[in-house]
């Protein structure tokens, strides 16, 4: 699987078979999404880890689908790329679209974290992260 890196003059791409990160020019603004489509979680557990490149600014748009009464999620970070710490987190009663920002902090790697459901079953949560500076 190859994940992309954004930058403001060049493009990263990880690729995790190989465990390589390739470094090619680009024209794109600096806010480039550095998960190029959502990841969606079924059942409570985690996404891949997205490295971020050490970059600052962090968001997490999450859209919540399915019957249900609440779901919990979580908006996760790390610094080494192994050991992750909640950013923050929000218990949703509705189905929609909803974001989450991570303080101004260069993290090696992001996540998302479907924590829990209750009330109901069959919750669906799909991630897509962006991290630009």
């Amino acid at each position: 699987m190859t994940i992309a890196i954004g930058g403001s003059s060049n493009s990263q791409a990880y690729d995790s078979s190989t465990g390589s990160i390739k470094t090619t020019p680009q024209s794109l603004a600096a806010d480039v999404p550095v998960f190029p489509a959502s990841t969606q979680l079924t059942a409570t557990g985690f996404t891949v880890a997205v490295p971020v490149g050490g970059k600052t600014l962090h968001s997490v748009a999450y859209t919540i689908a399915a019957t249900f009464t609440s779901v919990t999620i979580a908006y996760e970070a790390s610094l080494d790329g192994t050991n992750f710490f909640e950013v923050d987190s929000a218990a949703q009663v509705a189905i929609g679209t909803y974001s989450m920002t991570a303080p101004s902090r260069p993290y090696h790697s992001v996540r998302g974290r479907f924590e829990a459901e209750s009330g109901g079953t069959a919750a669906t949560v799909s991630f897509q992260f962006r991290s630009s500076k």
